[in-house]
């Protein structure tokens, strides 16, 4: 489960260049936008002298980033009529890192922190972070997997387009058109870079380079190409004039256009793609760990960092995932023994993984029936809100499917916030290619885990924020966005949900779920544990059925260290409550204390502890 709307602008680029951006992490924000089209205007903190000049500094900085990406640019909602993408190539990636340690220098040259507003100073600590956290990832850029079943290009040039490219005007139609026949150079691209990583020794395990390789092959499926029915962009794309409502005539021509831009460049691009990965896959490895890789144990460390925001020994992640897995049995028994299970935990994590009444039927009717329990679940939360939050959000949120295109290897559920323009307001995919993988009593608590009041609560209210430069708003961190929406699984527990056991359970599945993943995630890449071992302990330590854990498996073979974000956020907010209703006692409010972690956008887990810590010392003021 992830966040596809929180990414910040290192995680944004990186994802750009793997074809991310509209599918998974991943978290992504959207730009605000003001009735013409222009950027609305920027903050209002820094009043003072230093504080504006610093402001105006961080704006044109974000402005230079987005204009910098154009696939980034349409998805904050600025403009749909950019027919262009990014640069991933070497000298493309070497530009970005040269301009974003010009604007680290010329921060530190230019500004001085003893000077600035404590919000502005704050601005400044989380710009020189993600700077310096840039010039990090760029030093190990050659690492990642530049292709794999997680994600690419191959499959993130259609997921953006369908999900992200909207059609208001001629000139959007053109510029999607334009895009497609941009395709065979930017797969020659990614080619390029799958190949300079294989000549250092570095690709995905042969399984997930075999799987990319099936994806592109989808991707080229439905007329103009060979299969049944229209090809989902051809679908996609036809569907978006008609709510453009262009004239017919133009409309048609438009369709001919994007045919023919299909039918050439578009599958050249693709075919491109594949001559260079089907070679490679028999000369993949087995191995799935990425200690293989150069340097690789050092590599995983920087992806710890990445993701949790902290320096934390794998060892000592992996010890601390051993402890909550014991922890967190312990509060199954007791909900085993509630319900009257005669058996043992082993046994009854058996019967909740495999009895019928716990399963949805592989039809169009159990698939309509998850969607309408988590609509159910979300709209009964919804009415409790004002018992938790000050501060709601305006954004509306629906429910989707994965599309067909990339249901066979995207996530099993993951979130997409809206975008700047208020075109639409958030969605919560959900993956119901294999009903198998899904349990009843794991509707209540993903629901809102990916929505209300997780996921789409935090990133709502951060986009909607005033007074802050849009990096703050628009930018985000794995650690607080996961962790965030995995403490509320368990705190609305207090506040009404989670009143059937079985469901109650899947609450503790939830969390008993982020604790394997402590386990695995550090298991595969630092203790060299393979692909099978690591399925094992999860379906050995859970209920989750095999399909499922083989997907979740897979995943963090393909992403390393993003599993870890969960529950080592979910730690940090909690120690914070616990630390806050100490200090404070009776003059604890949870509603002020929800208000202080959401109110300064996402925040790396350090900075989020100094923040509370100072919330603490003005309530007891």
């Amino acid at each position: 489960m992830r966040a596809t709307m929180r990414v910040g602008r290192r995680d944004f680029l990186a994802m750009a260049a793997a074809g991310a951006v509209a599918g998974p992490l991943l978290l992504r924000g959207g730009m605000a936008v003001a009735a013409d089209g222009k950027a609305a205007p920027g903050p209002t903190a820094g009043a003072d002298g230093a504080g504006t000049a610093l402001n105006t500094f961080l704006e044109a900085a974000f402005d230079a980033e987005v204009a910098a990406s154009p696939e980034r640019e349409t998805a904050l909602g600025y403009r749909y009529d950019n027919g262009a993408w990014s640069d991933d190539s070497e000298d493309g990636r070497r530009r970005e890192h040269e301009r974003r340690q010009a604007e680290l220098a010329r921060l530190r040259a230019e500004f001085d922190p003893a000077r600035l507003s404590e919000q502005d100073r704050l601005s400044y600590r989380l710009f020189e972070y993600e700077a310096e956290a840039d010039a990090e990832a760029y030093g190990w850029r050659l690492n990642s997997y530049a292709v794999s079943h997680i994600g690419g290009r191959h499959t993130g040039i259609p997921g953006f387009l369908i999900n992200e490219h909207h059609i208001r005007t001629e000139a959007d139609a053109a510029a999607y058109v334009a895009r497609v026949r941009a395709v065979k150079e930017l797969l020659a691209v990614t080619a390029e870079n799958v190949r300079i990583r294989a000549d250092r020794g570095v690709l995905p395990p042969r399984f997930s380079l075999a799987k990319a390789a099936a994806d592109a092959r989808r991707v080229l499926a439905g007329a103009p190409f060979a299969g049944e029915g229209e090809n989902l962009l051809l679908l996609d794309f036809r569907g978006k004039l008609g709510e453009a409502g262009l004239p017919e005539a133009r409309s048609a021509a438009l369709v001919a256009e994007l045919t023919a831009a299909l039918d050439g460049p578009f599958r050249e691009g693709y075919e491109t793609l594949l001559a260079t990965l089907d070679p490679l896959v028999a000369k993949a490895g087995e191995d799935d760990g990425v200690w293989r890789l150069p340097d690789g144990l050092a590599y995983y460390d920087h992806r710890i960092r990445r993701f949790t925001t902290r320096s934390a020994p794998a060892e000592e992640v992996h010890a601390f995932g051993l402890e909550e897995v014991r922890r967190i049995h312990g509060e199954v028994e007791e909900i085993r023994r509630k319900v009257g299970f005669d058996g043992d935990l082993k046994g009854f994590l058996a019967y909740l993984r495999d009895d019928a009444r716990f399963r949805f039927p592989d039809t169009d009717e159990g698939r309509a029936e998850y969607i309408a329990l988590s609509h159910g679940y979300i709209e009964a939360m919804k009415a409790r809100l004002d018992r938790m939050f000050i501060t709601l959000p305006k954004a509306g949120m629906e429910i989707r499917r994965v599309e067909p295109f990339r249901e066979r290897s995207s996530a099993r559920a993951f979130y997409d916030g809206p975008p700047g323009d208020g075109s639409r307001g958030g969605i919560y995919f959900i993956n119901l290619f294999n009903m198998e993988e899904h349990r009843r009593h794991g509707v209540e608590t993903l629901a809102y885990h990916e929505g209300i009041p997780g996921h789409h609560m935090q990133i709502a209210i951060a986009q909607e924020l005033t007074g802050l430069p849009r990096f703050r708003r628009f930018g985000g961190y794995s650690a607080y966005a996961e962790g965030w929406a995995l403490y509320t699984e368990k705190m609305v527990k207090a506040f009404g949900a989670f009143t059937d056991p079985y469901s109650d359970y899947g609450r503790l599945e939830g969390e008993l779920f982020r604790a394997i993943r402590l386990v695995v995630d550090t298991g595969i890449h630092a203790r060299r544990w393979t692909r099978r071992q690591a399925i094992d302990f999860m379906t050995a330590n859970s209920a989750i059925p095999e399909p499922r854990a083989v997907r979740e498996i897979e995943r963090y073979i393909g992403n390393p260290g993003q599993a870890l974000a969960y529950k080592m956020g979910m730690r940090t907010i909690e120690d914070l409550r616990t630390r806050a209703e100490s200090d404070l006692g009776d003059r604890f409010d949870l509603r002020r204390f929800h208000d202080a972690v959401l109110t300064g956008g996402s925040l790396p887990l350090t900075v989020l502890e100094d923040r509370i810590d100072g919330w603490i010392a003005a309530e007891r003021a």
